[in-house]
């Protein structure tokens, strides 16, 4: 063996032995968070924390005079209320920055409460689908039923079984990935496998396998086509799913009937919401914020003008430019 194939193997190891201490810390601290989350206790019905807020489990979704904070005590929102029902759909509206992160880590238990009252359905009832799809490497079965075992699946109380998975991969247009039954078990990274748009439908089938009460959906249809992204919500109501959803796209505003508008400085407003009007406002907004980019260059062309002789014609003060360019 020469002296470059012995350095490139050791190169190669060093890389390969860094990835495996940086799998083994990750996994450390998925155990330590498991832990964390079993000491919690989440199936109790009600939940005080030391922070002096409380987390009580309910049939709806409700905030009731919570303080939106950071973990470093930064306040967002000094008391945010609102409530959410099953058949309701919630857009969440702001800028960056304005607390919509945050509200979702304290809807999911990941930052504490620390003042009012947060009435949550139970974990089975909440669904989250981030921006960046989570795949897991396993079989495209396990993509699914995540975050279910294969024992979970074969003893779900709602009796899926592997047929509605199919039926599940044909809605979202993912049925080339199974040529054979076989195909369920075939381990991959599909993560690296798949582009990030079908990323976005395999998660997207798993909210459709678990059927949750509500689904938090954030950004998380970014990338699929616009044809696919309003069936993929459309067929989330359809099968029953309440969808809180941070859409910046106005063609997703029809599929809400509440809104939450954070406005960045430690406002909001909660209220209906009318989707039609709101975007007949939108383009408007966008109108007149062409129009004001316009200014300087129409500014500009006027001193232009202004710069040439005129002549007095009926009255009226004409650049002779003006005039010129009429007759050519």
């Amino acid at each position: 063996m020469s002296a470059s194939d012995s350095l490139d193997r050791l190169i190669y190891s060093r890389r390969y032995l860094l990835q495996v201490v940086g799998h083994a810390s990750r996994v450390t601290l998925f155990q330590e968070a498991l832990k964390e989350i079993q000491s919690r206790k989440l199936a109790n019905p009600s939940q005080s924390n030391d922070a002096g807020g409380n987390v009580t489990y309910g049939e709806e979704i409700t905030f009731d005079k919570v303080k939106l904070m950071t973990p470093a005590d930064v306040t967002l929102i000094e008391s945010l209320t609102f409530s959410i029902k099953p058949g309701e759909h919630l857009l969440i509206a702001g800028p960056n920055g304005a607390g919509k992160s945050s509200l979702f880590r304290m809807l999911g238990g990941l930052w504490p409460c620390k003042s009012g009252t947060i009435t949550i359905p139970t974990s089975d009832n909440m669904f989250y689908l981030p921006q960046r799809a989570y795949l897991v490497r396993g079989t495209l079965r396990e993509q699914i039923i995540y975050p279910h075992s294969l024992s979970q699946f074969q003893n779900n109380p709602k009796g899926k079984k592997e047929a509605d998975l199919e039926k599940i991969m044909e809605i979202l247009d993912l049925g080339d990935l199974l040529t054979s039954s076989s195909d369920w078990d075939i381990v991959k990274n599909w993560s690296e496998e798949l582009s990030i748009g079908a990323q976005q439908r395999l998660a997207m089938a798993r909210l459709y396998y678990h059927e949750p009460k509500f689904a938090v959906l954030d950004e998380c249809t970014s990338a699929v086509s616009p044809d696919m992204e309003q069936f993929m919500y459309k067929h989330a109501q359809d099968i029953g799913i309440s969808l809180l959803s941070v859409a910046h796209r106005p063609a997703l505003w029809h599929f809400h009937n509440r809104l939450l508008q954070l406005d960045g400085k430690g406002g909001y407003f909660f209220g209906p919401l009318d989707a039609e009007r709101r975007l007949k406002f939108e383009e408007e907004r966008l109108e007149l914020e062409k129009n004001l980019r316009d200014v300087p260059g129409m500014r500009e062309k006027l001193e232009e003008l202004k710069r040439f002789p005129s002549l007095n014609i009926f009255g009226i003060e004409t650049p002779i430019v003006i005039l010129l360019s009429s007759r050519t």
